[in-house]
């Protein structure tokens, strides 16, 4: 399982603790000891693999593990090296080898969210011309509609906020079958 979160900043990670090759189910009660977790990092210009500093937990009998990694081992040399979390039955083959790949960044992340808090980050301004990315071409179509334009027999424009400068212009026709509209510029 490959994520990310932010770099030197202790995280709690949940992941399935994964029963043997013969029993793919999720494994409950999963026995955890010293040695069956590490994790692997680049620091000091190397690579070092430590056991976790606290084992993982299940979580109410359910065979999902809560990760708890603190702040130093979420902290890589270079944020281009991933953190990885290593499970390996020591004593056996209780359950499956498995790995989580941490991806760090320099921030937390919160300037992707897709909830209507960071949506409401997202810039509202009007692109100065035709729409060139996605952010863009969504504040365009909304403007086409809901702010000023004017259509006359042989164009369509579509103004700033002020309502004088135009940001595009596009030809339109109408053979009274067929409406035609150009392509902005």
């Amino acid at each position: 399982m490959e994520l990310t979160r932010k770099a030197q900043t202790a995280a709690v990670v949940l992941i399935p603790a994964v029963g043997t090759a013969d029993n793919i189910a999720w494994k409950i009660s999963a026995t955890l000891a010293s040695g069956d977790v590490k994790v692997a990092r680049h620091y000091g210009g190397v690579w070092h693999v430590d056991n976790i500093t606290d084992l993982p937990v299940e979580i109410a009998g359910t065979g999902l593990l809560a990760v708890t990694l603190t702040e130093e081992e979420m902290t890589p040399d270079d944020n281009a090296y991933p953190v990885a979390v290593l499970f390996k039955d020591a004593a056996g083959s209780e359950w499956i080898d498995n790995a989580l790949i941490i991806h760090c960044t320099a921030n937390d992340m919160s300037n992707v969210i897709l909830d209507i808090n960071g949506l409401d980050a997202i810039s509202g301004a009007a692109p100065a011309g035709v729409a060139t990315n996605f952010r863009e071409m969504v504040v365009q179509l909304w403007r086409r509609f809901f702010k000023k334009s004017t259509c006359t027999s042989t164009q369509l424009k579509t103004y700033a906020d002020n309502g004088v400068d135009i940001l595009t212009t596009q030809t339109v026709s109408d053979d009274s079958t067929t409406q035609t509209q150009g392509s902005a510029s």
